[in-house]
């Protein structure tokens, strides 16, 4: 039989009497894991009136029956094994027995924090301040799944969290050097971390560049910038301006601030530019749009046409516009002279012809052209053909006597050096050479005797070379040969025999030619045809006849082209007009008729111009002018009268001018008279020389360079005459 008189204590009979006092068994409150293989038990202990006093608790593990044993709450349970879910059970103990076991506790798994992942490769992404971090989960997830995973930057401890590798870290910043950690949570905690991972520097591009104002020059546009606050983390190594339009760029390779040239722009086109810099990484964004240039500059140089004399003073230059008006319209053109650079304008736009006055007659002169637009004036064309203006020639002054003179002196010849002196010579009435001198044509000298000599010679001739040396040549009172000199035309020497040759040879004409040889033509006593040379005008050759000839040939005149030609004309015994050339003065050719003529023309001067045309004058039988003109010195027109003249007019000289107007004087059995042609064949009608009706036998004509006619001979009384060109 058994009795139960309260909890835990029974008594039972039987055989005998047995007394039990059983202890009430403890309640668990909790199981608390501190370790994957520990977990501490709370409990409360059972209350112990009427029983003895409890000694200990005993905590058993199920499964495993592992157990540990404490005086009191709460007991740490060891040697559990991680990962595996365990509830527990306590018994209290006291002198007499054990209680039964306690309710079983929660169930709890043995967890801990994970262990430290495996640090991976870190990597920045392009252009970004981003990277990702790779990394290799622990070995050990302490016993329950790992929910994140967290990876923190060094420096900036900036922190982003995921459950997969990689992760992605943002809000770097560009040019700093990064390392990175990785460390893993689960339900127990957050592990240690990774070890570092490799460095890393986030970059991008640069920030936008700040346009400056842009300036041009030409065909070339400058381009100033401000270099961006931010470089995006690296270097910026060069900056690059673009156009709008036509996307022309320029590049400047540096870091900084600067200015970048940008060329082959149009001219004439409206531009705006932006800049880019460019880093490791790339090109940032554009700048702002700059101002708007119009790129422009001088024209270009026109194309010269070409100069021509309208005047003694006055030239006209022509000229075609530039191929480019340096993008602004062209406002005018100016020819400028060389020398003296005179300068005539022109306000248009295009090609045209540009008058330059002032100009001073007798100077050669070439011509350029500029253009001007709104920028300025262009580069010069190149130069024009050379022109000399010219003092018109519009016939002739009425002839006067020199410096009044009223002294018998017969002019024969004048003859004018480069810088416009002119220098008549013939004899007087003693027939003693002499000379007169005018540095206008116009003011006198009275005729004069060659160095006071009071000798018998006839000067005929006289020509001048480039070095101003003044020869005359003719005969004495023998017949014989003479020549005198003059550097200045005023201070002669004594004629002389020329080689003191003592034979008769009347010397009627002498030129030079640019070498400053001397060539003299006459006849000799047989009324052969004779000449001499110098090559200073004092040491002459012995007069000899032309190619040996013993034929009848008067020559009256010699000329002598730019090539070195030389042309003698006169007449032969019938009174035929004849020539004779040569290549060096010393060897001719036989004189022969003019083109085969047989009829009577006394042939008196020939002259050549700039072209090389040979124009030779005279009159015919009937004393009526004529003309007969060569372009080689061989071949021969049969001389014609002068615009078909069937007035008397016995010519005596030929002059031509640089713009090859030919100028004949002579007389008409007194009133002197002037005949012109600008071609050699197309003559006037032989003119009064302003109407005069005064005799004067007008026996030479020169020009200087300006174009200023002068004729000499003499008048009615044997006074010396001259008459100048107006």
């Amino acid at each position: 039989m058994s009795v139960t008189f309260g909890p835990g204590i029974t008594i039972s009979g039987g055989s005998g009497i047995s007394v039990n006092l059983k202890l009430q068994p403890s309640s668990i409150s909790t199981a608390t894991v501190i370790s994957t293989t520990s977990t501490s038990v709370s409990f409360t202990m059972p209350t112990t009136i009427g029983h003895p006093p409890t000694r200990s608790y005993t905590v058993t593990s199920h499964p495993g029956c592992i157990t540990a044993t404490g005086p009191s709450s709460p007991i740490v349970v060891s040697g559990l094994t991680s990962g595996v879910s365990y509830t527990f059970t306590v018994v209290a103990n006291n002198i007499m027995d054990t209680s039964v076991p306690s309710v079983a506790s929660i169930p709890v798994t043995q967890t801990t924090v994970p262990g430290a992942p495996t640090i991976g490769t870190a990597t920045a992404v392009t252009n970004s301040t981003t990277a990702t971090v790779a990394f290799t989960a622990p070995a050990s997830n302490g016993g329950a799944t790992i929910t994140r995973y967290t990876v923190t930057s060094s420096p900036g401890s900036i922190i982003t969290t995921g459950t997969t590798s990689p992760i992605t870290v943002i809000g770097l910043t560009a040019g700093t050097a990064y390392t990175f950690t990785v460390s893993a949570t689960n339900s127990a905690g957050t592990g240690a971390s990774s070890s570092p991972s490799n460095s890393i520097t986030p970059t991008t591009v640069s920030g936008a560049p700040t346009i400056g104002t842009v300036t041009f020059s030409s065909t070339t546009a400058s381009v100033p910038f401000t270099a961006p606050g931010y470089n995006g983390g690296t270097a910026i190594t060069s900056y690059t301006a673009t156009s709008t339009p036509g996307s022309i760029t320029g590049t400047l390779s540096q870091a900084g601030s600067g200015t970048i040239s940008v060329p082959g722009l149009t001219l004439g086109t409206a531009y705006t530019f932006t800049v880019v810099a460019t880093n490791a990484v790339g090109a940032s964004a554009s700048s702002s749009v700059s101002n708007s240039i119009t790129p422009l500059t001088a024209p270009g140089a026109p194309t010269i046409g070409t100069a021509t004399v309208t005047g003694a003073t006055t030239a006209t230059v022509s000229y075609t516009a530039p191929a480019s008006n340096g993008g602004a319209t062209i406002t005018s053109y100016t020819a400028t002279s060389s020398p003296g650079g005179i300068t005539g304008t022109l306000s248009q736009a295009g090609s045209g012809t540009i008058t330059v006055s002032g100009l001073t007659a007798g100077t050669a002169y070439t011509f350029t052209v500029k253009a001007t637009n709104s920028v300025g004036t262009g580069s010069a064309s190149s130069a024009s053909n050379s022109v000399v203006p010219l003092t018109v020639f519009n016939g002739f002054n009425t002839p006067a006597p020199m410096n009044s003179s009223y002294t018998a002196a017969f002019m024969k010849s004048v003859a004018v050096n480069s810088s416009g002196l002119f220098v008549a010579i013939g004899y007087n009435g003693s027939n003693y050479p002499v000379y007169a001198t005018s540095s206008n044509g116009s003011t006198w000298t009275t005729p004069a005797t060659m160095n006071g000599s009071t000798v018998i010679a006839n000067m005929f001739s006289v020509t001048v070379n480039s070095a101003g040396l003044f020869v005359a040549v003719g005969y004495n009172g023998s017949g014989y040969p003479v020549y005198a000199t003059s550097s200045n035309g005023s201070t002669w020497t004594t004629p002389a025999l020329m080689n003191g040759y003592s034979v008769r040879t009347f010397m009627n004409a002498v030129t030079v030619n640019s070498s400053g040889l001397f060539v003299a033509v006459g006849y000799d006593g047989n009324s052969h045809p004779a000449y001499a040379t110098s090559s200073d005008g004092s040491t002459w050759t012995t007069p000899a006849t032309m190619n040996g000839s013993t034929v009848a040939a008067t020559m009256h005149s010699v000329a002598v082209n730019n090539a070195g030609l030389f042309v003698a004309v006169g007449n032969d015994g019938n009174g035929y007009p004849v020539y004779a050339k040569s290549s060096n003065g010393s060897t001719w050719t036989t004189p022969a008729t003019m083109n085969g003529s047989t009829t009577v023309a006394y042939m008196n001067a020939v002259t050549v111009n700039s072209a090389g045309l040979f124009v030779a004058v005279g009159y015919d039988s009937n004393d009526y002018p004529v003309y007969a003109k060569s372009s080689n010195g061989s071949t021969w027109t049969t001389p014609a009268t002068m615009n078909g003249s069937t007035t008397y007019a016995t010519i005596a000289s030929v002059a031509v001018n640089s713009a090859g107007l030919f100028v004949a004087v002579g007389n008409s059995y007194g009133p002197p008279l002037y005949a012109r042609s600008s071609d050699g064949s197309t003559w006037t009608t032989p003119a009064a020389m302003n109407g005069s009706s005064v005799v004067a036998n007008m026996q030479s004509v020169a020009v200087n360079s300006s174009g200023l006619f002068v004729a000499v001979g003499y008048d009615v009384n044997s006074y010396p005459a001259y008459a100048t060109s107006n």
